[in-house]
């Protein structure tokens, strides 16, 4: 029986990839050229990929911190369903991979599908903070992948940061 390859799954913006709301990236050679020499890379987009376009409205969380919506500051529209949904189907599909295992998430800081080393803040319909939460994506893959390493680029960017992920990520395997 072949050992499974340890993968990382990894924000698109932050593999260079033009996706962002504002349609830019966030590329990070540095942490991508120290992640490739020891696992594969899985991209995702949660919100792209979900249907959304680049660029796209920005959105902020409202209601309640253990479920909030993911509401559009310009159409008001909650777009925490389409990306729950996917969310969930994507990470199912990532679980049941045959030939890569994955240990790791490196995503993106502030993201409201990806935030997963800080929190951003839930707020009530005046504006109030009523509470914090991951990014969609983030949460619900901590709870797919309990124990798998997760960083975001300012997390990982001190070389004693990247190497702690990298060592969670390979103790997971």
């Amino acid at each position: 029986m072949s050992e499974l390859r340890p993968a990382i799954v990894v924000s698109r913006c932050l593999m260079g990839e033009a996706v962002r709301y504002d349609g830019s990236h966030k590329h990070a050679p540095q942490i991508l050229a120290a992640l490739t020499s020891r696992f594969a890379l899985i991209p995702v987009c949660p919100e792209v990929e979900a249907g959304m376009p680049t660029p796209r409205e920005t959105m902020d969380f409202q209601g309640d911190a253990r479920r909030p919506a993911v509401i559009g500051k310009i159409s008001r529209r909650d777009f925490a369903p389409l990306l729950r949904d996917w969310s969930s189907a994507k990470l199912a599909a990532l679980a049941g991979l045959s030939e890569l295992a994955v240990c790791g998430f490196f995503l993106k800081f502030n993201s409201p599908s990806c935030a997963a080393v800080t929190r951003k803040p839930v707020f009530d319909l005046y504006g109030r903070t009523r509470g914090e939460t991951f990014g969609i994506f983030a949460g619900l893959a901590m709870r797919v992948f309990p124990g798998a390493a997760f960083g975001d680029e300012f997390s990982l960017a001190a070389p004693q940061g990247l190497e702690k992920f990298m060592a969670m990520a390979l103790a997971k395997i």
